[in-house]
């Protein structure tokens, strides 16, 4: 699997028989065996290079060419921005500033998207969406039962 082979192709490589091979999904995602390839995994590539690679994958760029009856006539390079955002979306995941659950960045960029223009410039002029309603006394002053008293009440 380092190697990019499938997981029935390194079921078969590692020896296992084809019926096993062909549920190789099941046997590699058993727990002792996830375990084993972390191991390999960790002992072949250091710490080091995967943020290496993190930071490059930040950085990424492509090329856009222009052609004239089939050959290059001019190059541009241009930020990469969809490989940029799976790097950054990976790299916080690795360094846990959010879990599986969370909003990505993608989420947030379609929900961006979905707003006009009006509802985002009402966002950054008041700090929430239209459709919020906002209290005029903070939630947190509220007690369970949605009174708004910062004590309970002493009864005598």
């Amino acid at each position: 699997m380092l190697s990019g082979k499938t997981k029935k192709v390194a079921a078969l490589a590692a020896g296992y028989s084809e019926s096993t091979a062909r549920n190789a999904a099941a046997v590699i995602e058993r727990p002792l065996v996830r375990l084993a390839l972390q191991e390999v995994v960790r002992d072949a590539i250091p710490p080091e290079k995967i943020v290496q690679r993190l930071v490059e994958g930040l950085d990424a760029m492509d090329t856009v060419v222009a052609k004239y009856k089939g050959k290059i006539t001019d190059k541009l390079a241009v930020v990469d921005l969809g490989t940029r955002l799976h790097y950054i979306d990976l790299a916080a995941k690795m360094a846990g500033y959010y879990v599986e659950g969370q909003a990505t960045i993608e989420d947030m960029r379609k929900g961006l998207e979905s707003r006009s223009n009006e509802e985002l410039d009402y966002y950054l002029a008041h700090g929430h969406w239209p459709e919020e309603a906002v209290t005029s006394r903070p939630e947190s002053l509220m007690n369970a039962s949605g009174s708004t008293k910062r004590f309970p009440s002493r009864t005598r």
